[in-house]
């Protein structure tokens, strides 16, 4: 009696359709943390900002100077007001350096009294203020932060694509805070 040889194995056929699943799977994991890595991108933003407008609210009202704070659409800064020479500078401190906005990420700011009419500010405003020929930092402030404690009531916008944005906000005398734009504000 002859034994009839099995063949055991995958066809050629099976093994294409298992790598285009695992393929499928991956592109959908890979995807997903995309979009994760932006949302929280623009949630440590938020946070990161909110903080350092903070710190330099204690550091006016220490150093007893007026500082303010600039703000494009993809970085922000921190300006000492010298009050000698007339000009606003750079803060020297490497916590207050200009820092641009992870790719994607865009900042909007809007001034005073946004319930009633907001002004809405997109990027530094050239020609206002003085600086200094040379100044690595051309901008000037358009948040005021006072010796007093007090600043320029603001909110800041984050946003990412389609991702929820975040609210950074300010009424000029409480702390700054921090809010996903779907939830009410949270203090930070």
């Amino acid at each position: 009696m002859r034994l009839r040889a099995t063949h055991t194995g995958f066809t050629f056929i099976e093994i294409i359709i298992v790598m285009a699943i695992i393929g499928v799977l991956a592109g959908v994991v890979i995807l997903h943390s995309i979009g994760a890595d932006r949302a929280r991108d623009v949630e440590t933003e938020a946070r990161r900002l909110t903080e350092l407008i903070e710190l330099a609210r204690a550091e006016s009202v220490s150093r007893n100077e007026s500082w303010g704070m600039f703000v494009d659409q993809t970085r922000y800064g921190f300006l000492v007001h010298d009050e000698l020479a007339g000009v606003w500078r750079a803060a020297s401190k490497r916590t207050f350096r200009t820092r641009n906005t992870p790719q994607g990420v865009v900042l909007s700011l809007q001034l005073s009294d946004w319930d009633a009419s907001p002004e809405v500010v997109e990027g530094g405003q050239e020609g206002q203020g003085t600086r200094e020929e040379g100044d690595s930092n051309p901008q000037v402030p358009q948040v005021l932060i006072l010796a007093s404690g007090e600043q320029t009531p603001f909110r800041i916008s984050i946003r990412a694509g389609g991702h929820t944005p975040w609210s950074v906000t300010s009424d000029g005398i409480s702390r700054t805070r921090a809010a996903r734009a779907d939830q009410s504000e949270e203090r930070t």
